[in-house]
């Protein structure tokens, strides 16, 4: 396989408390053509601090492959359609090969 740095998608990752809320995010971003794909996993165990208590729920984790100048447009719809008063929202770039590039944007088949 050969990675070029060209060939730049981005990834984010966020975290949903049910299976319904994880795909009814998924299913609006495609809809949207925000997203090439959303893979759903879970449930999963997340311990964290919230508003001074430690916190252990189970969560289901999104990860999103999208083009570069969609990050800002998923952020925005993220906010406005997740059931979380502060969702997780992680984003990073990576290299993909041309053939897995050109169907992230919507080029390929």
């Amino acid at each position: 396989m050969n990675f070029e740095t060209k060939n730049l998608i981005m990834i984010g990752v966020s975290t949903c408390p049910s299976l319904e809320d994880a795909t009814r995010i998924v299913d609006e971003l495609l809809a949207d053509k925000f997203i090439a794909c959303g893979q759903i996993e879970g449930p999963i165990k997340s311990r964290y601090e919230w508003k001074n208590c430690l916190r252990e729920d189970f969560e289901w984790r999104i990860t999103m492959k999208f083009r570069p100048e969609n990050s800002q447009l998923i952020q925005k719809k993220l906010l406005k359609i997740h059931p979380y008063e502060t969702p997780q929202w992680l984003v990073w770039t990576a290299s993909a090969t041309k053939e897995y590039y050109d169907w992230a944007s919507g080029e390929g088949e």
